[in-house]
Formats: C-alpha cells, sequence, structure tokens
C-alpha cells in the first residue's frame, strides 16, 4: 500500500534521527538486555538439540 507525499517526507525525516543509547549508562544497560536474549536464545536451541 503505497503511502501519501506528506507521509513519505515525514519517515524520510524521522529516519534521518539518531537512534541508539548516547551515554554510557544507557549503552552499558542495552548491552546486558542484549546478552539476556542471546542467552535465552542459545538455551532454547541447546534444548532442541540435546
Amino acid at each position: 500500500m503505497p503511502c501519501s507525499q506528506r507521509q513519505l517526507i515525514a519517515n524520510r525525516l524521522n529516519a534521518q534521527k539518531p537512534t541508539g543509547p548516547k551515554t554510557f549508562a544507557g549503552k552499558f544497560r542495552s548491552s546486558i538486555i542484549e546478552r539476556k536474549f542471546v542467552e535465552q536464545a542459545v538455551i532454547k536451541i541447546l534444548e532442541r538439540v540435546l
């Protein structure tokens, strides 16, 4: 479904905004959360294999 010209411009402008944490504390918290997801994924994979 194509979007309107106005929506397309808004999407392009929003896409230029930086994403992700900027502070050390935010980056640290993000890395901890990511490690938890990876750990859970590895456990699920190992449960299927074993």
